[in-house]
């Protein structure tokens, strides 16, 4: 009997405890993919505050980790994002430089609006660039989350 409310106070015990544990956990971020070709890269969030607001000029820049997509002239590049960021709106960009924005978990940016965006400011073919992809928030100047990936573009 005593053998039994033991393994019973050590089975509780451990549950609580594992609970808690989980609790402490954060919540991994959502991803973002790009597709260029057959070939995908994803990433989670460079930064992501699902309760406070990012700022995009300073909170989206590239780290070590960050994905490089190789591009060549005439290549369309496929974005996609999971529901949850769908849901709420995003922005695509190069260089910061606004490209479109979506509600949708797939788009695709065309050679021809690539192309000018790579183009334009202080990008340039044979050159690299950074794609970043932003949350909306609840209003129209906030923002959650960015991912960026690297986009290198061969002559």
């Amino acid at each position: 009997m005593v053998k039994n409310q033991i393994l019973r106070g050590v089975a509780v015990l451990s549950a609580v405890t594992g609970a808690a544990g989980l609790t402490g956990c954060d919540k991994p971020t959502p991803l973002a993919t790009v597709r260029v070709g057959g070939t995908t890269w994803t990433t989670s969030a460079a930064t992501y505050r699902p309760h406070a607001s990012i700022d995009p000029t300073s909170d989206c820049s590239s780290s070590k980790n960050t994905p490089t997509v190789k591009l060549s002239s005439g290549d369309s590049l496929g974005i996609g994002v999971e529901a949850a960021l769908a849901d709420a709106g995003w922005i695509y960009a190069v260089n910061l430089q606004g490209i479109g924005q979506s509600t949708k978990t797939y788009t695709t940016i065309d050679p021809a609006t690539l192309q000018q965006a790579l183009t334009s400011g202080s990008s340039a073919i044979g050159s690299d660039a950074e794609l970043q992809i932003v949350e909306k928030g609840k209003n129209r100047r906030e923002y959650k989350g960015c991912w960026v990936f690297k986009l290198t573009v061969k002559s």
